[in-house]
């Protein structure tokens, strides 16, 4: 089955931590990119070097310095940000003549699925995925507020029914009779022997 590269995927978590910075222009340390993404700080300088030769993104040197996308979110698409990566257009194979029928309609069979994916990737921006991704961090808040909740109450019900089961138990163990004691003083005893 087709696996994204970890290449790939460190790659687009890189573009997307520069594209949240891109309106405001500001340069990203790489530093501070391994660090949100939780990305290997030197297969990022590797990844960010083929970003940069590539056009994608612009660096700066220095203390001030830092990496920040070439072109606006909106502009750069998935398919542009693989073929830079893997080289994708360069994968379409010749077909041989001594190959075998069966060989052949695999083949083919194997470009039309990655035309079809590439068709995908080049659906999507960097814009694309980062509203995504808000959507997905704004319904996760909700949802873990929503869980929160429902612990909380579900902590109070315990408490309630906790309450209530002791009480329960308080009313349905039998209480031992009560034993009247009966004082027996010693001035009363010897008066009635004597």
């Amino acid at each position: 089955m087709m696996e994204i590269s970890s290449k790939f995927r460190y790659t687009l978590l890189a573009l997307l931590e520069l594209a949240k910075q891109h309106e405001q222009g500001k340069l990203l340390p790489i530093e501070q990119i391994a660090f949100v993404q939780q990305i290997p700080e030197h297969y990022l300088e590797q990844i960010l070097m083929l970003l940069r030769r590539s056009g994608l993104v612009y660096s700066r040197r220095g203390v001030e310095g830092g990496y920040l996308l070439s072109n606006p979110p909106e502009q750069i698409t998935l398919l542009e940000i693989l073929n830079c990566l893997e080289g994708v257009n360069s994968q379409q194979q010749c077909i041989d003549a001594s190959q075998t029928i069966g060989n052949i309609l695999i083949q083919q069979i194997w470009q039309e699925a990655m035309s079809s994916a590439m068709t995908v990737f080049e659906g999507y921006t960097l814009r694309d995925i980062c509203y995504q991704q808000q959507q997905m961090q704004r319904s996760d808040s909700i949802l873990r507020k929503n869980c929160q909740l429902r612990l909380i109450y579900r902590t109070a019900k315990t408490r309630q029914c906790v309450g209530r089961l002791c009480r329960l138990e308080a009313t349905a163990v039998p209480r031992a009779p009560r034993i009247r004691r009966v004082c027996v003083s010693p001035i009363n005893s010897w008066k009635s022997n004597s």
